[in-house]
């Protein structure tokens, strides 16, 4: 009764913290790539959009499971912010009770206590045994605030208000469920603990189809050994669950590699690498304890970390490092559950902490997600053998902080997921807790570029291009930015500055092909700029012919919508050159490509262009 009524409770108070997400929309960052701008998520559940769940690597993973929610999202939710938000919550609260229930339920795992070789079972009568584990009602105490500890804290929001991240929730939903079947594995027997055994190992197929990151199971499976669960490692039955790890480990090698992710920061020694992990590590540690200036992207201090204050910063973080896991040693025969959290802690960051550089980030919060439940049920042991122990008075006023503490965890995370209410929210926290923030620079200047308020966006973009140069997207949207000033200025009579703006543009688009010359969109904005008869010396309809065709030949499968502005395009500068069959064909192809994604679309409007186009229009 005392386990169901405290998971009630964790439920209500989760949805307290994260109620602002009912006001929250869609955010410019990887929104678009996850639903907003993906034809295939936006059609919902269908076969032809389940087989491209698990075949396409789109957004540089290969995570089908993530794109069936968010497909299913749609399906249910149409294209409204509030579905998917809510679905978050429920997830989070969700996994909040999960971990609940693992640690509060050890008692049905009976174990043989180190010193007598009795088998300990639970009393209410007594606060903890031999090793300084809790038992009976402690313990489900300290495992309803480890929980609390955790799903309240503002470290969270990034995951849970942030619709794209959709997938750590859905990876640590199923890596929960994994560990209550391996659990019951352990303490059942017959068939029952070979079908928990299955169950487990189907969780964690289902965890990795919706993120990697659960590639370290296997070494948490060990530590769940040691403790809660204090049994003898046995080695041949984590094999399963390692070949399962690899296999989703060389799928993500591959999607990133594909994608180009593992090369979006400029080329970092593993020296600046490994300080970054080290100090990165010690900064996670200092934000649960001390949770501020969070935000969503925090950028790599490469210059720092590998001048004179870095190197000392990170000898430092890895003094500390070494020094906290020497005093878990020192504690393991005394207090499993020290050195288990601790390791919990290290090995689940192993993916995330930048050996391996994915990103242009240092470190990001929502990386904490499935590592930071081990810092919490540290603390919260810690917290209630404490107030187990104290004197009565001591422990009324040692429980009254806690509650505190749990108000303002629950205050600062409700603070933190307004910021993601919208981009400029977003973007402009960034920057005030944030220095030389070339992506929050990037996506504000975007942001008010789409609103038409380009006097607004330029600063922005340029500090973003000062910050990184060679930024292939910053120089597409400061030739947006120019090219709608030029013509602003050629509207208002002033010719001479709008070629200066439209050569501008033209300057920033072919950067931009340049750096990426596997993305249309630069060479879509320069064949557009060039078909504009107001720039006159630009005015190129052959040039357009060939950068349209080679956007539509780099332009994915997947996206049709890129495939059909080229197109278009190439339609019109045909057109334009009185190339009459020709534009009427890029026409058909249009068709083609419409009827291939839905072959109910209705062509009518392409019909009539090609009439247009085949009586001499342009």
């Amino acid at each position: 009764m005392l386990r169901t009524a405290l998971s009630a409770l964790l439920v209500i108070v989760v949805a307290v913290a994260y109620l602002p997400v009912v006001g929250n929309g869609w955010v410019n960052y990887d929104d678009d790539v996850y639903v907003t701008a993906n034809p295939e998520v936006l059609r919902g559940l269908s076969l032809n959009e389940v087989s491209w769940a698990f075949t396409t690597t789109h957004g540089g993973n290969w995570h089908p499971l993530t794109w069936l929610s968010h497909m299913l999202d749609c399906q249910w939710f149409g294209a409204a912010p509030l579905g998917p938000h809510l679905v978050n919550v429920t997830l989070h609260a969700a996994n909040a009770v999960l971990i609940f229930w693992f640690l509060s339920g050890q008692g049905q795992y009976r174990r043989v206590d180190a010193t007598s070789g009795a088998t300990a079972g639970l009393s209410s009568s007594v606060v903890a045994d031999t090793r300084g584990d809790l038992l009976g009602s402690a313990r489900v105490w300290a495992a309803a605030l480890a929980a609390a500890l955790y799903a309240l804290h503002p470290l969270r929001v990034e995951a849970v208000a942030w619709t794209a991240e959709r997938k750590e929730l859905l990876a640590a939903f199923f890596a929960w469920l994994a560990i209550l079947a391996y659990a019951a594995y352990t303490w059942r027997s017959g068939a029952a603990r070979w079908a928990c055994y299955g169950a487990s190992l189907i969780a964690l197929a289902l965890g990795l189809l919706a993120k990697p990151m659960l590639v370290t199971m296997p070494l948490l499976l060990v530590v769940l050994d040691y403790w809660p669960l204090c049994r003898r490692v046995k080695v041949v039955e984590k094999l399963p669950y390692l070949i399962v790890a690899l296999g989703s480990a060389g799928a993500t090698v591959w999607a990133q590699s594909r994608f180009g992710n593992t090369q979006l920061l400029e080329p970092t020694s593993l020296s600046v690498r490994a300080a970054n992990a080290a100090v990165t590590t010690i900064t996670y540690l200092r934000q649960t304890f001390w949770p501020s200036a969070l935000t969503c992207f925090y950028p790599y201090p490469r210059e720092w970390l590998a001048s004179t204050g870095g190197l000392v910063a990170a000898l430092a973080a890895a003094f500390l490092l070494l020094a906290i896991t020497a005093t878990c040693l020192l504690c393991r025969e005394r207090f499993r559950w020290l050195l288990a959290g601790w390791l919990w802690y290290l090995i689940a960051l192993v993916p995330v902490i930048g050996l391996v550089q994915v990103g242009r980030q240092a470190h990001a919060d929502r990386y904490t997600y499935l590592p930071a439940i081990g810092v919490s049920w540290i603390v919260a042991w810690l917290f209630v053998l404490v107030v187990r122990l104290a004197a009565a008075a001591t422990r009324a006023i040692a429980v009254a902080t806690a509650v505190v503490v749990l108000a303002w965890l629950a205050l600062l995370t409700a603070q933190q997921t307004t910021y993601w209410r919208d981009d400029l929210s977003l973007w402009n926290h960034a920057l005030t807790v944030t220095r030389d923030n070339e992506i929050a620079n990037q996506n504000l200047g975007a942001t008010y570029l789409r609103a038409g308020k380009v006097d607004e966006a330029l600063p922005y973009l340029e500090e973003s291009l000062r910050l990184r140069p060679n930024a292939a997207e910053t120089h597409r949207n400061l030739g947006l930015a120019c090219e709608a000033i030029a013509q602003r200025s050629h509207e208002s009579g002033q010719a001479t500055e709008a070629i200066e703006h439209f050569a501008r543009a033209e300057h920033h688009y072919l950067e931009s092909a340049r750096l990426r010359p596997d993305w249309p969109l630069p060479l879509l904005n320069l064949a557009t700029l060039y078909l504009k008869v107001a720039t006159g010396r630009m005015y190129q309809p052959s040039e357009v012919a060939r950068l349209a065709q080679r956007a539509y030949e780099i332009a994915s499968a997947a996206d049709r919508n890129g495939q059909i502005a080229a197109l278009l395009l190439l339609a019109s500068a045909e057109a334009a050159q009185g190339h009459r069959d020709a534009a009427a064909a890029a026409i058909d192809r249009c068709r083609a490509v419409l009827l291939e994604a839905d072959p109910a679309a209705d062509t009518s409007e392409f019909d009539q262009l090609r009439r247009h186009y085949l009586t001499g229009g342009r």
